[in-house]
């Protein structure tokens, strides 16, 4: 009876070594992953960075060039959008 125990038994050892083996490729694919998961968070966090200075400097120039339109064509503009979208101008 001893000679068919677990421990001596070859299909017994070889789904050992197949579940070891696939134990140390689970470990090997989680670290992967988890190198692909840092990568993809720095590169997004790049592109945020990159984005919102884009939005800052977009604003910047919007504002500068606003400030050198005249003050009656800015309420001309005003009013005509208003009449357009259906508000009333304070005019």
């Amino acid at each position: 009876m001893s000679t068919f125990s677990l421990e001596k038994n070859r299909f017994h050892q070889k789904a050992c070594e197949k579940k070891r083996n696939r134990q140390s490729e689970d470990f090997g694919s989680k670290f992967k992953n988890q190198q692909i998961d840092n990568l993809i968070e720095q590169k997004t966090q790049s592109l945020y960075k990159d984005l919102n200075s884009s939005y800052t400097k977009a604003s910047d120039q919007e504002s500068f060039s606003l400030n050198n339109i005249p003050k009656s064509v800015k309420a001309n503009l005003i009013g005509q959008l208003n009449n357009k979208y259906g508000r009333r101008s304070l005019q």
